[in-house]
C-alpha cells in the first residue's frame, strides 16, 4: 500500500467536450502515484502546476473519479 498526500503536480492536462460540457482534465502525479481527474477550479494552467485533490469516490456503475483545483 502506498500513501500519498493530497497535493499534486500537473503531468499534462487538455480539455474535454464530452456530453457537451467543457471540463478540464489532467494526469496527476501525486508522490509518484499517476492519476487522470478533473480539475475544477484553475487559472494559467501549466504543466507542473500544483493542484490538491478535492474529491474522489466511485459513481453508481462502478467507475472512480478524482477531482482537483489549481494551488
Amino acid at each position: 500500500m502506498v500513501n500519498v498526500g493530497r497535493v499534486g503536480r500537473i503531468i499534462e492536462f487538455t480539455r474535454s467536450w464530452l456530453e457537451k460540457t467543457e471540463t478540464m482534465v489532467g494526469l496527476i502525479d501525486m508522490d509518484g502515484v499517476v492519476l487522470l481527474g478533473s480539475i475544477t477550479e484553475y487559472r494559467d494552467l501549466a504543466i507542473g502546476s500544483k493542484v490538491v485533490l478535492t474529491d474522489c469516490g466511485i459513481f453508481p456503475d462502478g467507475k472512480i473519479y478524482f477531482s482537483f483545483k489549481q494551488l
